[in-house]
């Protein structure tokens, strides 16, 4: 389950949780939008203070199969740059 699942289910809010598991509200805001990965020792705890109900692997894979390249429109595909490279960020 991701973090974001947890927290609403259970109703906690992002503070509570920060005081739980000793962390800034800001980090785990980061964590439940994907833009940070909790250390392994927060992880750990952040799987033992939700009963396992959120595993260090629900941070490391998506829930929904990102598009693939044959569904992308031509439009949409990213550009070369020059040196022939493509930007990853681009892809997604």
């Amino acid at each position: 389950m991701r973090l974001l699942a947890y927290l609403q289910t259970k109703k906690i809010s992002g503070a509570d949780f920060a005081r739980m598991i000793g962390a800034s509200q800001a980090a785990v805001n980061r964590y439940c939008n994907g833009r940070r990965m909790p250390h392994a020792a927060m992880l750990l705890k952040i799987h033992e203070i939700t009963g396992g109900q959120v595993t260090p692997n629900d941070f490391l894979f998506e829930t929904t199969a990102p598009p693939t390249v044959a569904s992308a429109s031509p439009s949409a595909a990213p550009q070369s740059r020059a040196g022939g490279e493509v930007n990853c960020r681009e892809v997604v």
